[in-house]
């Protein structure tokens, strides 16, 4: 009757699907598709196939009695291979295990073998299905789920291989091993705590496997010494499984309680195309990060999990926010993370970005054209995924029927963007806790920056909440006059092409030049090009132009105006690539904050000892080159020394107009 329970299990579980299925309540709740029901099918089978496996070859284990004859285990009435009763146990058993045990291993070793072939041909109801298989390793160690069962196999099958107790510890021991030294050079599983708690059973179970082998009864061992060991054993061997119920009991308990409390890694989920919005994705994730103390995924922060996008989307992510441009429904990847969150019923929101709403992208000429837009190889990597343009074409109708839109343009105030971002925040329910800064009063800089280019605008705005980290007071100039700052305060000024083509640029530089404040000047998203002296005498023959300026720095003259900014381009430029992983970034800021740092030092220095400090760059040039050799030479390793950066370092001889160097950031 045992080797019935599996067929009639799975006849109960077809029977209460049929049932739920014709109630339309309980259909669409319930998700009773064919996939599914696989699913759950399988994964019930991996949950008890080593019990199955041991029922299915009962019909072979015997046990030898005193008398010399071998009986059952299962039954001691029946002799083993000594009449029909046995044999036809032993048929059942065989059957059994073709069907059972082999026919779960054998259907499951073609699945594998053939994942990839499947995945593109069947798509995503074909990773739905194997899910109980696939779903609980990395991708790359698809393969682990086969090899898993197997091994239980193996454990189940070793009383039969061996019948001698001595041969069977050696061999069960020899398998935990080998799987243990595996696991451990993999780590498959997809959460680190699972891996541990893989090794951990694996060596508790080597462990009891030793015990129960001590408890042998040798025959130079009286009762008395065999009943002492017997009972320090028996403790041992409670002590390791009470540890290991616990273990998983508080795992159990601590994940489903995070279940309970939805609480996930990540907030939001930034998807954006990146050559139009990388920029201001680290902007968001910024200013989410200052708004709500939680951690936004964006993916050249999350490099280790880039193989793992439709996982991340799917388990760790409330919701997901596409930063929309025109570009980013074209990119392969923004559409494996949209049609992922989308299959998963993750929360999704636009966020539109060039003023266009996502009927105007994904318009009926986007859609016919859909066969077009990626490449072969593209369409290979998303079957891969488990996806097709099916699937994308039914996400991306969602994103246009019933998805929530805002607007929010690269341009508008800071205050205006982070009422935005707080309307998104509070669509996907996720509580806002703005942080505090306390700025030091002593550290006070003004930024300087191409106020019409949407990249310096974003640029700008993420150094300005650096500098807030940094306990720094930090002022954005933008049309309003400088004021009176204070006689300590600096300048930093963002080189672009657009610079010296802006009237209010010219006049807070020119500004900052006659108030004497010492000028960093950073380099962002562009490299490093001269500024168009005709342009700018352009400007300053224009009356328009030169009635700007004047607003601003009132009694400014012409001539003071084309000498600061001649100036300005003689004085070391910083790199800074906010597009970069969050740890290159901050190290760059680092190097902005410490040349701020050393500026003030200095400046307090001179100010207790009576000098004057110089009052244009041009005087304290020289010192300046020579102070960042020194710092240069006394660099000390960081952290993580194994990502390499490179500080393009633009400064200007009186000879030469500009020279480019590479300095080694150490």
């Amino acid at each position: 009757m045992q080797l019935l329970g599996v067929p009639i299990s799975f006849f109960m579980i077809v029977v209460a699907a049929s049932i739920a299925y014709a109630v339309r309540s309980l259909r669409s709740s319930l998700k009773l598709r064919t996939k599914y029901l696989c699913n759950s099918i399988g994964f019930l089978f991996s949950v008890f196939f080593i019990v199955v496996t041991l029922v299915s070859i009962e019909g072979f284990q015997c046990h030898k009695n005193p008398n010399g004859k071998l009986t059952l285990m299962m039954d001691r009435s029946i002799i083993c291979w000594g009449g029909s009763e046995h044999d036809a146990v032993v048929a059942l058993s065989v059957i059994a295990l073709l069907v059972y045990p082999i026919g779960f291993l054998s259907l499951t070793g073609y699945l594998t073998w053939n994942y990839h072939a499947l995945t593109q041909k069947h798509g995503m109801n074909f990773i739905v299905s194997t899910r109980f298989l696939i779903g609980r390793v990395k991708p790359e160690y698809y393969f682990v789920g086969f090899l898993y069962n197997m091994r239980s196999f193996l454990l189940s099958i070793t009383p039969l291989i061996g019948q001698v107790s001595e041969i069977q510890v050696l061999l069960l021991a020899f398998i935990m091993i080998v799987w243990i030294v595996f696991q451990m050079y993999t780590f498959p599983w997809r959460f680190p705590i699972l891996n541990h708690f893989d090794v951990l059973t694996s060596a508790a179970n080597v462990m009891m496997l030793l015990t129960f082998a001590m408890l042998r009864n040798p025959a130079d061992r009286d009762a008395g010494s065999q009943e002492a060991l017997r009972y320090t054993f028996g403790w041992i061997v409670l002590a390791i499984f009470f540890t290991l119920v616990v273990s998983m009991l508080l795992a159990c308990g601590y994940f489903l309680y995070l279940r309970i409390t939805a609480r996930k890694e990540y907030c939001v989920f930034l998807t954006h195309h990146k050559g139009a919005a990388a920029v201001f994705a680290r902007q968001m994730k910024l200013m989410i990060q200052h708004l709500t103390g939680k951690k936004p995924f964006l993916d050249v922060d999350e490099l280790d999990n880039l193989d793992n996008l439709t996982f991340t989307v799917r388990t760790c992510t409330e919701a997901l926010c596409i930063l929309q441009t025109q570009q980013v429904y074209n990119r392969l990847w923004c559409s494996v993370e949209i049609v992922s969150a989308h299959t998963n019923r993750v929360p999704l929101i636009v966020a539109c970005l060039d003023g266009s709403s996502p009927a105007d992208i994904l318009d009926d000429k986007f859609f016919s054209n859909m066969d077009h837009i990626w490449t072969s190889n593209e369409l290979v990597e998303l079957n891969k995924m488990g996806m097709g343009l099916d699937d994308v074409e039914s996400a991306y109708t969602h994103v246009v029927s019933s998805t929530k839109s805002f607007t929010m343009s690269m341009l508008h105030t800071e205050q205006v963007q982070r009422q935005t971002v707080i309307n998104i925040l509070s669509e996907v329910h996720c509580p806002v806790k703005p942080k505090r800064f306390a700025p030091n009063p002593e550290h006070e800089v003004y930024v300087i920056y191409d106020t019409e280019s949407k990249d310096q605008t974003c640029v700008v705005r993420i150094l300005r909440d650096l500098l807030l980290e940094a306990s720094w007071t930090c002022t954005i100039l933008l049309q309003e006059p400088m004021g009176h700052p204070s006689s300590r305060a600096l300048a930093i000024t963002l080189i672009s092409a657009g610079l010296a083509k802006n009237p209010i640029c010219l006049a807070h530089i020119a500004d900052a030049y006659t108030k004497e404040m010492p000028n960093v000047t950073v380099l962002s998203q562009e490299d490093f090009s001269k500024p168009d002296m005709s342009q700018v005498e352009a400007i300053l023959s224009d009356e328009s132009s030169w009635s700007q300026i004047l607003n601003i720095a009132p009694g400014l003259s012409k001539h003071s105006m084309t000498e600061s900014l001649l100036e300005l381009y003689k004085v070391l430029a910083w790199r800074f690539n906010p597009q970069d992983t969050d740890m290159v970034m901050r190290v760059e800021f680092r190097r902005v904050a410490d040349r701020l740092t050393v500026i003030v030092g200095r400046m307090t220095a001179t100010s207790i000892g009576g000098e004057t400090y110089p009052s244009s760059p041009t005087q304290s040039r020289s010192s300046s080159q020579a102070e960042f050799q020194s710092m240069a030479k006394d660099a000390k390793p960081m952290e993580q020394p194994t990502t390499k950066n490179k500080l393009s370092l633009i400064f200007q001889d009186d000879d030469e107009l500009h020279e480019n160097v590479n300095c080694e950031v150490f």
